[in-house]
């Protein structure tokens, strides 16, 4: 069976690392480190997840933080695990960057805030995924993927931070980000039978063109980069993107 889509943690000398269940060979062929078990056939593999570094698995974490003095940028790559990848969410599980400043270059009669100390660029971006900073804890983004990217491509992120030895007032970036492949409707090769990933996923899919996807019945949104503590920066400027909610067959609106 695929275990791809099991998340496991063990612990290790520098403390307790997330991976997932994957057969020992794969794991060693995704160029991760077998740590512990999974069952009968399976060990916890880990995913260095740190500045660049790239990982082709189906979930994987991307973190950083005590970020060195003088260090300006921090990227990861995620490399398609398959041409039916056709989607691939980010869950924030937390994101602090510098806040969103002031821009009096954005309108001569109502300046905006931009991300101009720090930010995340995600690449390839079809449907406007603005430049990311200040506080993102739980919130997600969904990347849209053409299979013309190719599976030797993939996703690029792209940390930028301001140099701290000359901006020590800047609070100390850190995030770590949960990254999952996702797969639209596909069939496993030499065998025609639908993969078992795409069955797993297709719940879990974005509607086209939509950078957030919400699926309880009740909850509550708010705009990237949103801290109640300075609302004069909650809101950056020339945000364009789609948010969905996923409609319950019982309710006809939100």
């Amino acid at each position: 069976p695929d275990h791809s889509l099991t998340e496991c943690q063990t612990e290790t000398q520098s403390g307790i690392k997330h991976g997932v269940c994957t057969p020992h060979t794969n794991c060693l062929l995704a160029k991760g480190t077998p740590n512990g078990f999974c069952g009968l056939f399976a060990t916890c593999c880990i995913i260095e997840n740190t500045c660049g570094k790239s990982s082709s698995t189906k979930v994987t974490y991307f973190e950083g933080s005590d970020v060195q003095a003088g260090k300006t940028s921090c990227s990861y790559m995620v490399k398609f695990k398959n041409s039916n990848v056709c989607q691939i969410r980010l869950d924030f599980v937390k994101f602090n960057l510098a806040p969103a400043t002031i821009a009096h270059s954005v309108s001569k009669n109502a300046p905006g805030y931009k991300c101009m100390n720090d930010r995340l660029k995600i690449q390839p971006n079809y449907y406007n995924i603005p430049d990311l900073c200040g506080n993102n804890d739980k919130q997600h983004v969904y990347i849209h993927v053409n299979q013309s990217d190719g599976v030797t491509k993939g996703v690029h992120l792209e940390v930028s931070i301001a140099d701290r030895t000359t901006n020590s007032q800047l609070p100390s970036p850190s995030w770590k980000i949960k990254i999952t492949q996702l797969e639209c409707p596909g069939y496993k090769s030499g065998f025609n039978l639908p993969s078992d990933d795409y069955i797993q996923d297709f719940p879990l899919l974005a509607p086209l063109g939509a950078i957030q996807y919400f699926t309880d019945k009740t909850g509550y949104i708010k705009s990237f980069g949103f801290d109640g503590s300075v609302p004069q920066q909650s809101y950056t400027y020339g945000q364009k993107y789609a948010i969905a909610f996923k409609r319950d067959i019982k309710t006809c609106g939100i």
